[in-house]
């Protein structure tokens, strides 16, 4: 059987899932700042994070925008982010 790059993604990051949305190194930078800056005050309805990963884009839009989707090909990290 040939495996997808879906299933080797949710198996290379699946198990570490929680560590990415612990992550210091994922969840400060000055890109994280800016992509912040760039939803504020714009009264924004929707944010869609594609790839969200540890969530670290969703989680530093949230406050700004009426809604957050976080999308990812890993269902664990999906799980992650949730909790």
């Amino acid at each position: 059987m040939t495996e997808t790059h879906q299933d080797f993604t949710a198996e290379r990051y699946g198990p570490r899932a929680a560590e990415y949305v612990a992550s210091t190194v994922h969840a400060d930078g000055a890109d994280l700042d800016q992509i912040e800056r760039s939803v504020a005050g714009r009264g924004l309805e929707t944010v869609l994070d594609l790839g969200c990963g540890g969530g670290h884009v969703s989680y530093r839009a949230a406050p700004h925008v009426g809604q957050v989707t976080a999308c990812d090909i890993t269902p664990d990290m999906l799980d992650a982010v949730a909790r």
